[in-house]
Formats: structure tokens, sequence, C-alpha cells
């Protein structure tokens, strides 16, 4: 599966493999925000975008000083891990990426009618965003499998009830856009 931790300097990492595209706006914030004032570490995820002068899809370690704005305003993504029931060992990755081929679509129509119960139920009228549900929604979002490559606290691995042996799902989702846009008869995204 590879490794996708790329040192930058010596208190900057990227972790996103060297095919993912980021914007050399967004590696040139996290290079500067690493200069700041009690900046111990610096990394960029996956998601790394630029922001108002500060990088989004980042992570910050400080000592002695705190950088509110380091927040950013994509503050309504969110991300998640789940661990699956797929061991590493049995993966093939191209099998994978067929079983997946239609991942990114919008829900067909065989869940319209769960959707309008659960809208029903919780009196959510429909709205002009009812085509990006079930995608993960635009820009910078993704769905990721992962294995976990080293163990550095075992004790945490454990508390959170993590396998090395199995592979995770990583999903970041949220603020940046809505996913796919597809017409009805359209079997390709527009």
């Amino acid at each position: 599966m590879g490794r996708s931790v790329q040192q930058i300097t010596p208190n900057v990492s990227l972790i996103a493999s060297e095919e993912t595209w980021i914007e050399g706006l967004a590696i040139q914030q996290l290079k500067k925000t690493s200069e700041l004032a009690g900046m111990q570490q610096v990394a960029g995820m996956p998601d790394l975008h630029p922001g108002r002068g500060y990088p989004i899809g980042a992570a910050f370690f400080t000592t002695g000083q705190i950088y509110p704005a380091l927040v950013g305003n994509d503050i309504g993504c969110g991300m998640s891990l789940w661990q699956t029931s797929m061991k590493t060992s049995k993966v093939h990755l191209d099998k994978l990426v067929k079983k997946f081929i239609h991942v990114e679509c919008p829900l067909d129509e065989s869940w319209h009618d769960y959707v309008a119960e659960r809208k029903q139920a919780k009196q959510i009228a429909n709205n002009q965003f009812d085509h990006a549900l079930g995608t993960i929604g635009g820009g910078n979002h993704f769905a990721e499998f992962q294995s976990i490559d080293k163990i550095y606290d075992k004790t945490t691995i454990t508390e959170l009830g993590l396998d090395k042996r199995s592979l995770q799902l990583l999903v970041h989702s949220g603020s940046r856009g809505l996913g796919p846009i597809m017409s009805p008869d359209s079997t390709t995204q527009g």
C-alpha cells in the first residue's frame, strides 16, 4: 500500500501520496505557518488546501502559544475513521477498485422513499441540494482506505479497538461544496 508521509522540512510533513494534487499555495502556507513562534511540528493532511493566510487541513503542535486563527474557515468539515472487516492481507487493490467504482455517485432511486420518510419524520423540506445526498461533498473531500503501518502507542490503539490486520476507512466530508451533480438521465458527472 506504500507510505504516504513526505518530509517537506525538518518540522513540516505532508501526509498524502505523491499523486495527490495539492495546491502550491497550501504548501507555502504550511511552511510559513511552521515559522510561527512556538510552532514545533506541522503536518498537512490529504485534504490540505489554502486558507486565508493559513492552510486548511493541517495539524499544528505548538508550545507556549495558542493560534486561534489556525482553526480556519472550514470548521464545518469532519473526519471519521472506521475499521472495516477486510483484512489487509486479503486486499487486492485492483479488485477493490472495481468493487467501489460507483462509490462517488449520488444515491439512486432505490433510496428516494427512505430519504422522504426520514425527512418527513424530521420535518425537513426537500431542497435544491437533495441531488448531492450520498456523496461526500465537493472540493477536497475524500473517502480513503488505509492500513496501519506502524504502531507508536499500543495502549491507545487497543483502547480505540483498532487492529493492524484490518483495513481502515477514513472519510472527510462537510462544508466545502456539494458532491457530483448528475442529471436524472445521465450516468456521468456533469
